[in-house]
């Protein structure tokens, strides 16, 4: 007899802000489950046909997207690309579409959604909950530089970025894609420029000299991690021969990048506070600190293996 597991909520409802793409998934699924039919057609019924967005769609993972769909990383202030790594995102980041959908979609959140949602329902997604005075129902409340309120959303993969925004009371609206990934905030960069426009201002273009910075002390970390590995590997038996005892401990440090490079997904769920991502989403994140990371490993059981060999060929003499 199969046994039912009962799931318990983390608080009461109402009484806590938690924002998660999994709460999104969970919705979409309870959409299936209550209208009997897969998200994605639900979607399309009730949503894209209505508004005319005749090129949106919504896909479950990564290998739903189309063989175009192809963002970039930015390594050493140079563009990469590199295909999205496995994920889920129907529910919560599925959505695919264009400019001129996107208009679609934004025009009817100003003008109003009758075919969709009553008035009253549109005041309630608008409205902030009583945990969180800056979020509401799938929109952010906030204000420009200038104060003027604007409602936003913001949704980012690995290797792009996308932000829309809607300012009610001028009526206007911006949605910026951008194929770049969600360390850079292309898109957000983007509109916040757009935005500035609109207000009378000059945009400011965001600077990227730390990150260029940073991947190449990284780079130059690698490249000195080859070397000393190197030299610690050809002076093996030197070595071997002032240890004449096995003090395994001594080689202790060179398993420490190893030790970091396996441990390193728990160790970011812990700094990013529970935040989730896997292996080779990290190295999608942090891609030259990675590289570094892996050089290490492989460098440090290199030399710890060079001489435990050595140290073993002198034992047997």
């Amino acid at each position: 007899m199969a046994r039912l597991r009962t799931a318990k909520l983390a608080t009461d409802p109402g009484a806590a802000f938690s924002y998660h793409n999994t709460n999104y998934q969970v919705a979409a699924r309870l959409v299936e489950v209550v209208s009997g039919r897969p998200f994605s057609t639900y979607l399309d019924a009730h949503v894209f046909e209505p508004l005319g967005m005749r090129h949106s769609m919504t896909v479950d993972t990564d290998r739903d997207l189309p063989g175009s769909a192809r963002g970039y990383l930015y390594v050493l202030g140079q563009a990469v690309a590199l295909p999205e790594p496995t994920g889920f995102g129907n529910g919560s980041g599925g959505v695919l579409s264009t400019a001129n959908d996107m208009a679609r979609w934004l025009i009817a959140q100003n003008t109003g959604l009758p075919s969709l949602l009553s008035p009253q329902a549109i005041r309630e997604m608008r409205t902030p909950s009583k945990p969180n005075d800056e979020y509401a129902l799938g929109w952010e409340i906030g204000k420009t530089e200038r104060g003027t309120p604007v409602l936003e959303h913001g949704g980012d993969l690995f290797t792009s970025t996308a932000h829309q925004l809607l300012i009610p009371d001028s009526g206007y609206g911006i949605a910026v894609m951008a194929n770049t990934g969600m360390v850079y905030s292309d898109a957000h960069a983007l509109m916040t420029g757009i935005v500035a426009i609109i207000e009378g201002g000059t945009p400011q273009l965001p600077s990227t000299q730390s990150l260029v910075l940073t991947d190449a002390l990284f780079a130059l970390l690698t490249l000195a991690t080859i070397g000393l590995a190197a030299r610690g590997s050809v002076r093996a038996r030197q070595w071997a021969g002032r240890h004449a005892r096995w003090q395994l401990w001594r080689l202790t440090p060179y398993l420490i990048p190893l030790t970091l490079c396996v441990t390193i997904v728990p160790i970011h769920r812990m700094l990013a506070r529970g935040r989730d991502a896997g292996w080779i989403q990290l190295a999608y994140l942090y891609p030259t600190f990675m590289l570094w990371l892996v050089t290490a490993a492989a460098a440090g059981l290199t030399v710890a293996a060079a001489r435990l060999w050595s140290a073993a060929r002198l034992r047997r003499r």
